[in-house]
């Protein structure tokens, strides 16, 4: 999904314009509170899955770290299968101009019915920044944030709450 006006299609004096930022696919929806048949990340399966005994390696995180975050999958279901565990990022608080959450990771497992595996993500802090245009640089903004396990956009199953420690003007500044 995208903007649907004139302006950005077909555009003015052959000219079209960008006007959704960051708000498209499964952040648009989430911004417009949108419901979609298929959310992002949605997949048909003969089976069940669950996420159990979610954890992360830390609670304050600094530059330069890596969050670690595992969970126990287990195939519920009759049949054989597979799940892609995905890893949503959100930021406590965080602007209106940015988006509810942004993938981050994801893992695909496949499994037998009753097979349980131990599933981890590894996402850098520097993978948290965003560009800041008044400073001509991407920066990671410090705070609170919850990292989401779900099998969709939609299909949240997981939620850990972490922070991200300060640098000495209140972000952190990435390379």
């Amino acid at each position: 999904p995208a903007h649907r006006s004139p302006r950005t299609f077909p555009g003015d004096s052959k000219t079209g314009h960008y006007d959704e930022e960051l708000f498209v696919g499964y952040r648009h929806f989430d911004k417009f509170d949108i419901e979609p048949l298929f959310p992002f990340g949605h997949g048909l399966s003969y089976t069940r899955f669950d996420y159990a005994e979610p954890a992360v390696n830390g609670e304050v995180f600094r530059d330069g770290a890596d969050i670690e975050v595992s969970l126990r999958l287990t195939n519920t279901g009759p049949f054989a299968g597979a799940e892609v565990v995905q890893l949503y990022v959100a930021a406590t608080g965080a602007p209106q101009d940015r988006p509810e959450k942004a993938l981050k990771g994801f893992s695909k497992v496949a499994l037998q019915p009753g097979e349980s595996r131990e599933v981890t993500l590894r996402l850098p802090v520097a993978d948290l920044a965003v560009y800041c245009p008044e400073q001509h640089q991407w920066q990671v903004d410090a705070g609170r944030y919850e990292l989401q396990l779900g099998s969709s956009s939609r299909d949240i199953r997981q939620r850990l709450p972490i922070t991200i420690a300060a640098g000495d003007a209140g972000s952190l500044e990435v390379s």
